[in-house]
């Protein structure tokens, strides 16, 4: 189904429908330089000119149609007759446990803390149960709206653990945060049988780093309530970017969660920014993170002291904070509804930035 533009660059995804469609005017300027757009609209708004229609997999298309569109401009016109706003994003619930919060209305920033010995930023740092249970109040007090604990190194060329091991790590510090500091606790896991121990303990959020690989995590998560954040990844090393593999599998897993009973709105899609693809395709993805917008799902980005920040600023993993900031406004910009880094002040700064230029005249 994957089209190229004119000038070879992958085509994005815009997805428009009567209700909450408010970010197209600000991506013209994607749609124009790389030559077409794929819009959706509702089934009952007026036809898209100068489109052709388009057919797209998946059950969460049902309720739209597509179309091809070439003129960027005429979309743009479009948008305008009917009175779209230009911004970027939109409110959407998340629902998480018997609440549900709103993302889009100002962005959510997530803070980490890595209960390892080999993570490729802070390996080693809080391998005691009380350091990371500081680390965990410290982020929280900073002013962060969620912590992601984790037990598992997932830097490249890490080595693999069991869901024994990876519960040893964890475990002790969930205790002690639990159940106070139940709300904004996020726990990041690949297996499901950490991750349903965790729920027994009150975890809110499980964030799944292997995009469904298991598929015990359908039952879980069926009889869960909680929050649950679906990120692209794929088998092997890191390759090239290639948008049709993400929309397939972000499309494909949200269909196997859908069909297991799981409430689409317990979801926020993640698109792996440093795991599936490597090097400039991780700008890639930072600039056009809105074509996620198709799955109506509010969207999580983590660029954090990523090795490709490193890449571009020739600075070591423990000096990249200032270029990990700049890259989550970027994200946010680009239609991110949360981010997720190591470092708090640098987080708040960028969704604050990013949340006056977009709300500031409001």
């Amino acid at each position: 189904m994957q089209q190229a533009a004119p000038n070879g660059a992958v085509t994005p995804y815009i997805p428009l429908n009567g209700a909450t469609a408010r970010a197209l005017a600000a991506w013209i300027g994607i749609a124009g330089p790389l030559g077409r757009a794929l819009v959706g609209t509702e089934a009952g708004d007026d036809p898209v000119p100068g489109a052709r229609r388009c057919p797209l997999p998946g059950s969460w298309t049902d309720t739209r149609r597509w179309w091809w569109v070439e003129d960027a401009a005429a979309v743009g016109h479009w948008v305008r007759e009917h009175g779209r706003s230009g911004r970027r994003r939109w409110p959407r619930p998340w629902t998480v446990g018997d609440g549900a919060l709103v993302l889009g209305a100002h962005t959510h920033t997530m803070g980490i803390v890595n209960l390892t010995p080999d993570s490729f930023s802070d390996g080693g740092r809080w391998t005691a149960a009380g350091d990371g249970v500081q680390a965990v109040r410290a982020l929280r007090a900073a002013g962060l709206d969620w912590v992601d604990v984790g037990g598992e190194s997932t830097r490249p060329g890490h080595t693999p653990v069991d869901d024994v091991t990876e519960w040893q790590r964890v475990a002790p510090v969930l205790e002690g945060l639990l159940p106070e500091e139940r709300r904004g606790l996020s726990l990041d896991t690949r297996h499901p049988a950490v991750g349903a121990r965790a729920l027994e303990l009150g975890v809110p959020v499980l964030n799944d780093v292997s995009c469904l690989a298991d598929p015990a995590w359908l039952p879980l998560l069926a009889r869960a309530r909680g929050g649950y954040v679906l990120m692209y990844n794929r088998p092997g090393p890191a390759g090239r970017l290639d948008w049709l593999d993400v929309l397939r599998r972000i499309g494909t897993a949200l269909d196997r969660l859908r069909a297991a009973g799981v409430a689409l709105e317990r979801i926020i899609v993640d698109p792996g920014i440093g795991f599936a693809y490597g090097g400039a395709d991780n700008v890639t993805v930072l600039n056009h993170l809105g074509l996620l917008r198709v799955f109506d799902r509010p969207i999580l980005a983590g660029p954090s002291r990523k090795r490709f920040l490193g890449h571009l600023t020739g600075r070591p993993v423990d000096d990249r904070d200032r270029a990990s900031a700049i890259a989550a406004f970027a994200a946010i910009q680009a239609g991110a509804d949360m981010v997720r880094l190591h470092d708090a002040a640098g987080a708040l700064d960028a969704a604050r930035m990013a949340d006056a230029l977009e709300y500031g005249g409001e």
